[in-house]
């Protein structure tokens, strides 16, 4: 029992470190908690690329992870 328990507390530490979103077309969007860098709180990181920060003033949630999908997204020809 005391092993289970240890796994899904480190399971639940991982998630709160980590948060990751899926757009429509498989792209993902993840939030990656990181201490000592004043004035943000995560690293952006689109399809495995670190692409921008997110300010200590935001959380990581589905409307910020729409916000940089949109901002980093390819442009369509034509658009």
């Amino acid at each position: 029992k005391k092993g289970k328990n240890m796994t899904n507390n480190l399971k639940n530490q991982t998630m709160k470190l980590r948060k990751i979103y899926e757009a429509a077309d498989g792209t993902t969007i993840e939030f990656r908690r990181i201490k000592n860098v004043p004035a943000w709180s995560h690293r952006v990181i689109i399809n495995g690329t670190a692409c921008d920060w997110l300010s200590n003033n935001f959380k990581p949630n589905s409307k910020t992870a729409q916000f940089y999908y949109e901002k980093h997204s390819p442009r369509k020809e034509g658009s």
